[in-house]
């Protein structure tokens, strides 16, 4: 019989003390999931007199055990740069049959065909045709193929309803200002967070107040943003003039990068179609940038299908079904609490009394809700009426469907929201934070 030589013996007990590890690991993060699945619960209910007991953060919860790292860093990050939706919103709108996307045709000239070979050798993906829009804004009907190989592209996946996707109109404006006729055209495409975004007069509505003068298209399908393979609000994707993606950028923050990026591409163009336009060597502009480590209450969601385990009522969720809140002596920070007798929506909580209330602690500077329904609300911070671009002593009609903005602070820090609504009908979809 063979004797092992010291080094055999040692590589074997190595072996023997990690070989169960990644069991291990596997095993400590299923208990973790589920200890935490059973504290967060939502009910359903059934024809008969029982109910079905569904957790409420199963599906993102899911998406980050399962998912790749990126995957859960893109999940992690977006708590506060971006919007994204669940696994269950994907599938649900995946079932819906959509026309096979296809991908733009490079304009190949002699000169160009070294230029775009070199490109397919660096797997460069094609960037893909808008698919089916639903209506044009800012433009009449037009094809990324229309500004192959004479523009460069930037397309920006939004909603009217994001504050993420808002705080980028700034720095898209900008850009479109210094850039539009250096050969950057710039395309919104609206793919809607909430149904009544699905309306044109809303989005018609949403540019028109912002100031967006580049062109929009309406994606109300996601049939754009499936071909693109999105996840959140916002994204950007870069299309040189050869029709090759060359960045992809997902959420707020690092505008430098995207800057930098469409500048050299409006180099690369200029050299191309030989105008010899004087491109800046570097970005610069100087708009102001959230600080998203100051920013500690990740948006809250009211539909039921939406929620993200944030709503601190004892009553909990009853899916389609009116209940009616009580707010508790002790608050527990970042949990919205409700009064009053709410019907849950998929999307939304609508009040069915004639009065209702809202009281959250939350720790950043900036507040917006997304509601509408005719009603009028009594809006105070650290009880004190607020006053900010939506909101006048306090006061404030929540007439249309969109996103308010309802507390401008001059600070971050932890503050007490109070929100009294005088009017059944009105709906609340999400309240979010800055």
């Amino acid at each position: 019989m063979a004797v092992k030589r010291p080094e055999e013996f040692e590589k074997d007990i190595v072996y023997r003390s990690t070989r169960w590890l990644p069991l291990l690991i596997i095993s400590v993060i299923v208990i973790i999931a589920v200890i935490y699945l059973q504290a967060v619960k939502v009910t359903v209910p059934e024809s008969g007199s029982n109910s079905e007991i569904l957790d409420r953060n199963s599906r993102l919860l899911g998406e980050q055990i399962e998912g790749s790292a990126d995957d859960l860093l893109g999940v992690l990050i977006s708590n506060y740069s971006a919007s994204w939706l669940l696994d269950s919103e994907m599938l649900n709108i995946s079932s819906v049959p959509m026309p096979n996307p296809k991908t733009v045709s490079p304009v190949i000239t002699r000169e160009a065909f070294d230029r775009i070979f070199a490109k397919k050798k660096k797997n460069l993906p094609r960037a893909i045709e808008l698919v089916s829009p639903d209506g044009f804004i800012n433009s009449e009907n037009f094809t990324l193929n229309d500004f192959i190989g004479k523009k460069v592209i930037l397309i920006n996946f939004w909603s009217s309803s994001s504050i993420n996707s808002l705080r980028t109109v700034a720095f898209l404006k900008e850009w479109n200002k210094k850039y539009k006729d250096l050969g950057l055209e710039i395309i919104g495409v609206h793919t809607p967070e909430f149904d009544f975004e699905k309306n044109l007069s809303v989005v018609e509505a949403t540019v028109e107040r912002l100031g967006i003068d580049y062109p929009v298209i309406l994606d109300n399908n996601y049939f754009t943003w499936r071909a693109y393979r999105n996840r959140f609000w916002p994204a950007f994707y870069l299309i040189d003039i050869d029709g090759f993606i060359t960045l992809e950028k997902f959420g707020e923050g690092n505008c430098h990068e995207l800057e930098a990026s469409i500048l050299s591409a409006l180099k690369e163009r200029s050299n191309a179609l030989h105008l010899n336009l004087s491109i800046p060597s570097k970005p610069s502009f100087s708009l102001p940038l959230t600080d998203f480590s100051r920013i500690k209450t990740p948006t809250i969601y009211l539909g039921y299908s939406k929620n993200r385990g944030d709503l601190g009522n004892n009553e909990g969720f009853l899916a389609n079904m009116p209940v009616t809140y009580s707010i508790p002596e002790n608050l527990v920070p970042n949990m919205v609490y409700l009064e009053g007798r709410w019907f849950n929506h998929p999307e939304s909580m609508e009040l069915l009394s004639g009065s209702g209330r809202l009281v959250l602690d939350y720790d950043a500077k900036d507040v917006e809700i997304v509601a509408g329904g005719n009603a009028h609300l009594s809006i105070k911070v650290d009880d004190v009426p607020v006053d900010s671009s939506d909101v006048k002593k306090g006061e404030l009609l929540a007439d249309d469907f969109r996103l308010y903005r309802v507390v401008e602070g001059r600070v971050y820090g932890q503050h007490h929201l109070e929100i009294d609504v005088d009017g059944p009908g009105f709906k609340l979809y999400s309240i979010s934070f800055g």
